[in-house]
Protein backbone atom coordinates (compact mmCIF):
# COMPACT_ATOMS: atom_id res chain seq x y z
CA UNK A 1 0.00 0.00 0.00
CA UNK A 2 1.24 3.51 -0.82
CA UNK A 3 1.96 6.15 1.79
CA UNK A 4 -1.10 7.58 3.49
CA UNK A 5 0.81 10.75 4.42
CA UNK A 6 0.63 13.65 1.96
CA UNK A 7 4.07 14.91 0.92
CA UNK A 8 3.14 18.46 2.02
CA UNK A 9 2.60 17.38 5.61
CA UNK A 10 5.00 18.77 8.20
CA UNK A 11 7.37 15.90 8.95
CA UNK A 12 8.52 17.39 12.26
CA UNK A 13 4.99 17.03 13.57
CA UNK A 14 4.75 13.50 12.18
CA UNK A 15 8.03 12.51 13.87
CA UNK A 16 6.79 13.74 17.26
CA UNK A 17 3.48 11.92 16.71
CA UNK A 18 5.30 8.67 15.89
CA UNK A 19 7.38 8.91 19.04
CA UNK A 20 4.28 9.50 21.17
CA UNK A 21 2.47 6.51 19.67
CA UNK A 22 5.45 4.25 20.21
CA UNK A 23 5.87 5.35 23.81
CA UNK A 24 2.16 5.05 24.54
CA UNK A 25 1.89 1.51 23.19
CA UNK A 26 5.26 0.27 24.41
CA UNK A 27 6.64 -0.17 20.88
CA UNK A 28 10.26 0.81 20.33
CA UNK A 29 10.82 3.87 18.15
CA UNK A 30 13.94 2.33 16.55
CA UNK A 31 13.83 2.38 12.77
CA UNK A 32 10.78 4.64 12.45
CA UNK A 33 11.63 7.42 10.02
CA UNK A 34 10.35 11.00 10.17
CA UNK A 35 8.21 10.47 7.09
CA UNK A 36 6.73 7.32 8.61
CA UNK A 37 3.92 5.68 6.72
CA UNK A 38 0.56 5.39 8.49
CA UNK A 39 0.31 1.76 7.39
CA UNK A 40 3.56 1.06 9.22
CA UNK A 41 2.01 2.37 12.43
CA UNK A 42 -0.98 0.15 11.86
CA UNK A 43 1.17 -2.95 11.51
CA UNK A 44 3.14 -2.04 14.64
CA UNK A 45 0.01 -1.44 16.68
CA UNK A 46 -1.61 -4.65 15.53
CA UNK A 47 1.61 -6.52 16.28
CA UNK A 48 1.44 -5.12 19.79
CA UNK A 49 -2.09 -6.47 20.13
CA UNK A 50 -0.93 -9.88 18.92
CA UNK A 51 1.82 -9.96 21.55
CA UNK A 52 -0.40 -8.92 24.45
CA UNK A 53 -2.59 -12.00 24.35
CA UNK A 54 -1.99 -15.24 22.53
CA UNK A 55 -4.66 -16.07 19.96
CA UNK A 56 -3.96 -19.75 20.35
CA UNK A 57 -6.11 -20.05 23.47
CA UNK A 58 -9.78 -20.72 22.73
CA UNK A 59 -10.90 -19.74 26.21
CA UNK A 60 -13.88 -17.35 25.93
CA UNK A 61 -12.44 -14.95 28.51
CA UNK A 62 -9.13 -14.75 26.64
CA UNK A 63 -10.95 -14.10 23.37
CA UNK A 64 -13.00 -11.35 25.00
CA UNK A 65 -9.91 -9.68 26.48
CA UNK A 66 -8.14 -9.93 23.14
CA UNK A 67 -11.08 -8.31 21.34
CA UNK A 68 -11.20 -5.46 23.86
CA UNK A 69 -7.45 -4.87 23.61
CA UNK A 70 -7.59 -4.95 19.82
CA UNK A 71 -10.43 -2.39 19.83
CA UNK A 72 -8.57 -0.03 22.17
CA UNK A 73 -5.46 -0.09 19.99
CA UNK A 74 -7.56 0.40 16.88
CA UNK A 75 -9.14 3.51 18.45
CA UNK A 76 -5.65 4.88 19.13
CA UNK A 77 -4.72 4.13 15.52
CA UNK A 78 -7.81 5.88 14.13
CA UNK A 79 -7.18 9.03 16.16
CA UNK A 80 -3.48 9.01 15.29
CA UNK A 81 -4.18 8.70 11.58
CA UNK A 82 -6.51 11.70 11.74
CA UNK A 83 -3.71 13.79 13.27
CA UNK A 84 -1.58 13.53 10.12
CA UNK A 85 -3.63 16.02 8.13
CA UNK A 86 -3.54 18.56 10.95
CA UNK A 87 0.07 19.39 10.03
CA UNK A 88 0.92 21.62 7.08
CA UNK A 89 4.31 22.12 5.45
CA UNK A 90 4.79 25.77 6.46
CA UNK A 91 3.42 25.38 9.99
CA UNK A 92 5.75 25.89 12.92
CA UNK A 93 6.05 22.91 15.27
CA UNK A 94 7.73 23.36 18.64
CA UNK A 95 10.81 21.24 19.29
CA UNK A 96 9.68 20.85 22.91
CA UNK A 97 8.61 17.32 23.76
CA UNK A 98 5.08 16.54 24.85
CA UNK A 99 5.00 15.70 28.56
CA UNK A 100 4.92 11.92 29.00
CA UNK A 101 2.29 12.05 31.75
CA UNK A 102 0.11 14.14 29.43
CA UNK A 103 0.59 11.66 26.57
CA UNK A 104 -0.23 8.71 28.83
CA UNK A 105 -3.41 10.38 30.02
CA UNK A 106 -4.37 11.28 26.44
CA UNK A 107 -3.98 7.76 25.04
CA UNK A 108 -5.74 6.26 28.07
CA UNK A 109 -8.71 8.42 27.12
CA UNK A 110 -8.77 7.95 23.33
CA UNK A 111 -8.48 4.17 23.53
CA UNK A 112 -12.16 4.23 24.55
CA UNK A 113 -13.28 6.79 21.91
CA UNK A 114 -14.86 5.03 18.93
CA UNK A 115 -17.24 7.70 17.55
CA UNK A 116 -15.63 9.19 14.43
CA UNK A 117 -16.63 12.80 15.12
CA UNK A 118 -15.28 12.62 18.66
CA UNK A 119 -12.11 11.03 17.30
CA UNK A 120 -11.75 14.05 15.01
CA UNK A 121 -11.96 16.33 18.05
CA UNK A 122 -9.32 14.37 19.97
CA UNK A 123 -7.06 14.30 16.90
CA UNK A 124 -7.13 18.11 16.84
CA UNK A 125 -6.26 18.19 20.53
CA UNK A 126 -3.25 15.91 20.03
CA UNK A 127 -2.07 17.90 17.01
CA UNK A 128 -2.39 21.14 18.97
CA UNK A 129 -0.35 19.72 21.87
CA UNK A 130 2.36 18.45 19.50
CA UNK A 131 2.61 21.84 17.79
CA UNK A 132 2.79 23.66 21.11
CA UNK A 133 3.13 21.60 24.30
CA UNK A 134 1.16 22.79 27.35
CA UNK A 135 -1.67 24.01 25.13
CA UNK A 136 -4.10 21.63 26.87
CA UNK A 137 -3.92 20.96 30.59
CA UNK A 138 -4.53 17.59 32.23
CA UNK A 139 -7.63 19.09 33.82
CA UNK A 140 -8.93 20.03 30.38
CA UNK A 141 -8.41 16.46 29.18
CA UNK A 142 -10.51 15.20 32.09
CA UNK A 143 -13.28 17.68 31.32
CA UNK A 144 -13.29 16.81 27.64
CA UNK A 145 -13.24 13.04 28.21
CA UNK A 146 -16.66 13.39 29.86
CA UNK A 147 -18.38 15.60 27.30
CA UNK A 148 -20.97 13.96 25.11
CA UNK A 149 -21.26 14.22 21.35
CA UNK A 150 -24.30 16.47 21.85
CA UNK A 151 -22.28 18.83 24.09
CA UNK A 152 -19.38 18.91 21.63
CA UNK A 153 -21.78 19.74 18.79
CA UNK A 154 -23.35 22.52 20.88
CA UNK A 155 -19.92 24.05 21.48
CA UNK A 156 -19.02 23.89 17.80
CA UNK A 157 -22.42 25.34 16.87
CA UNK A 158 -21.91 28.37 19.11
CA UNK A 159 -18.20 28.95 18.46
CA UNK A 160 -19.03 31.42 15.61
CA UNK A 161 -20.36 33.73 18.33
CA UNK A 162 -17.02 33.90 20.11
CA UNK A 163 -15.93 37.34 21.22
CA UNK A 164 -12.18 37.23 21.82
CA UNK A 165 -11.92 34.43 24.44
CA UNK A 166 -15.60 34.49 25.47
CA UNK A 167 -18.97 33.82 23.90
CA UNK A 168 -21.27 36.69 23.05
CA UNK A 169 -24.36 36.86 25.28
CA UNK A 170 -25.99 39.66 23.26
CA UNK A 171 -29.14 39.44 21.14
CA UNK A 172 -29.97 35.85 22.19
CA UNK A 173 -27.37 34.50 19.77
CA UNK A 174 -26.80 31.55 22.12
CA UNK A 175 -29.98 29.72 23.04
CA UNK A 176 -30.65 29.09 26.72
CA UNK A 177 -30.74 25.32 26.13
CA UNK A 178 -27.23 25.42 24.65
CA UNK A 179 -26.02 27.70 27.45
CA UNK A 180 -27.23 25.30 30.13
CA UNK A 181 -25.82 22.33 28.25
CA UNK A 182 -22.36 23.93 27.99
CA UNK A 183 -22.39 25.01 31.63
CA UNK A 184 -23.17 21.43 32.64
CA UNK A 185 -20.38 20.20 30.35
CA UNK A 186 -17.87 22.44 32.14
CA UNK A 187 -17.14 24.59 29.07
CA UNK A 188 -18.95 27.79 30.13
CA UNK A 189 -18.51 29.31 33.59
CA UNK A 190 -21.87 29.57 35.44
CA UNK A 191 -21.82 33.35 35.95
CA UNK A 192 -24.49 35.91 35.11
CA UNK A 193 -24.40 39.55 33.98
CA UNK A 194 -20.76 39.60 32.87
CA UNK A 195 -19.79 42.49 30.59
CA UNK A 196 -16.65 43.68 28.80
CA UNK A 197 -15.61 46.91 27.13
CA UNK A 198 -14.12 47.06 23.68
CA UNK A 199 -10.30 47.21 23.85
CA UNK A 200 -7.95 49.89 22.53
CA UNK A 201 -5.26 48.83 20.08
CA UNK A 202 -1.88 49.06 21.86
CA UNK A 203 -0.09 50.43 18.80
CA UNK A 204 -2.76 52.90 17.77
CA UNK A 205 -4.54 54.46 20.73
CA UNK A 206 -7.27 56.03 18.61
CA UNK A 207 -8.27 52.63 17.25
CA UNK A 208 -10.57 50.16 19.00
CA UNK A 209 -10.49 46.46 18.12
CA UNK A 210 -13.14 43.79 18.54
CA UNK A 211 -12.05 40.22 17.74
CA UNK A 212 -14.82 38.00 16.40
CA UNK A 213 -13.45 34.56 15.54
CA UNK A 214 -10.90 34.94 12.75
CA UNK A 215 -11.99 38.51 12.04
CA UNK A 216 -11.28 41.83 13.74
CA UNK A 217 -13.49 44.89 13.60
CA UNK A 218 -11.45 48.10 13.87
CA UNK A 219 -13.36 51.16 15.04
CA UNK A 220 -12.42 54.81 15.22
CA UNK A 221 -14.53 57.75 16.30
CA UNK A 222 -15.82 59.22 19.54
CA UNK A 223 -13.64 57.52 22.14
CA UNK A 224 -15.88 58.28 25.11
CA UNK A 225 -19.02 56.86 23.46
CA UNK A 226 -17.25 53.75 22.17
CA UNK A 227 -15.67 53.04 25.55
CA UNK A 228 -19.01 53.38 27.35
CA UNK A 229 -20.61 50.58 25.36
CA UNK A 230 -20.58 47.37 27.39
CA UNK A 231 -20.97 43.96 25.80
CA UNK A 232 -22.62 41.04 27.58
CA UNK A 233 -20.57 37.85 27.50
CA UNK A 234 -20.47 34.27 28.72
CA UNK A 235 -17.08 33.48 30.22
CA UNK A 236 -15.45 30.24 29.11
CA UNK A 237 -13.80 27.88 31.56
CA UNK A 238 -10.15 26.93 31.07
CA UNK A 239 -11.28 23.82 29.18
CA UNK A 240 -13.63 25.90 27.02
CA UNK A 241 -10.90 28.45 26.25
CA UNK A 242 -8.40 25.76 25.30
CA UNK A 243 -10.95 23.99 23.14
CA UNK A 244 -11.78 27.24 21.35
CA UNK A 245 -8.12 27.63 20.35
CA UNK A 246 -8.22 24.45 18.28
CA UNK A 247 -9.19 26.42 15.21
CA UNK A 248 -9.66 29.98 14.04
CA UNK A 249 -13.43 30.18 13.84
CA UNK A 250 -15.28 31.94 11.04
CA UNK A 251 -17.62 34.40 12.81
CA UNK A 252 -21.35 34.47 12.31
CA UNK A 253 -22.22 37.19 9.80
CA UNK A 254 -25.28 37.92 11.89
CA UNK A 255 -23.00 38.64 14.86
CA UNK A 256 -20.67 40.83 12.77
CA UNK A 257 -23.61 42.88 11.42
CA UNK A 258 -25.03 43.24 14.93
CA UNK A 259 -21.87 44.88 16.27
CA UNK A 260 -21.49 47.09 13.22
CA UNK A 261 -24.99 48.47 13.84
CA UNK A 262 -24.34 48.82 17.59
CA UNK A 263 -21.18 50.89 17.18
CA UNK A 264 -22.47 52.97 14.29
CA UNK A 265 -24.99 54.22 16.83
CA UNK A 266 -22.41 54.51 19.62
CA UNK A 267 -19.76 56.88 18.37
CA UNK A 268 -17.96 54.99 15.57
CA UNK A 269 -17.20 57.07 12.48
CA UNK A 270 -15.29 54.33 10.63
CA UNK A 271 -15.56 50.52 10.91
CA UNK A 272 -13.30 48.17 8.96
CA UNK A 273 -12.96 44.40 8.96
CA UNK A 274 -9.58 42.66 9.04
CA UNK A 275 -8.40 39.05 8.97
CA UNK A 276 -6.59 37.52 11.95
CA UNK A 277 -3.13 36.44 10.78
CA UNK A 278 -1.73 34.85 13.95
CA UNK A 279 -2.76 33.88 17.47
CA UNK A 280 -0.15 33.58 20.22
CA UNK A 281 -1.69 32.70 23.56
CA UNK A 282 -4.10 35.49 24.46
CA UNK A 283 -2.58 37.85 21.86
CA UNK A 284 -3.31 38.06 18.17
CA UNK A 285 -2.16 39.86 15.03
CA UNK A 286 -4.27 41.04 12.11
CA UNK A 287 -3.64 42.46 8.66
CA UNK A 288 -3.13 46.20 8.25
CA UNK A 289 -5.22 46.36 5.10
CA UNK A 290 -8.97 45.88 5.65
CA UNK A 291 -10.76 43.17 3.74
CA UNK A 292 -13.88 45.31 3.94
CA UNK A 293 -14.89 48.87 4.92
CA UNK A 294 -18.29 48.58 6.56
CA UNK A 295 -18.82 52.19 7.46
CA UNK A 296 -17.04 55.51 6.90
CA UNK A 297 -18.86 58.74 7.72
CA UNK A 298 -16.34 60.77 5.71
CA UNK A 299 -17.36 59.12 2.45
Amino acid sequence: MGSLVDVSINTNGIAKLGELICNATGITAAGIKKNADAECYKRLLMAKAENIISQGNDNAIDRFIYAQTHKKLDNILQVSQKVFNEFTEQEEVSSEKVDQDWATRFFNIVEDISDEEMQNLWAKILAGEIKQPKSFSLRTLEVLRNISKEEAEAFIRNAPYCLDNCLCAENNFIKITDYLLLVDAGLIAPHEDLVVNITIDKEEEKLFVLKLGNRVLCLSGDRDKIEQKRIKIYSLTKAGSELLRLSIVEPSQECVDYFIDIFRNNGATRITEHKVTAIKGNNFDFGDEPIKVHFDSSL
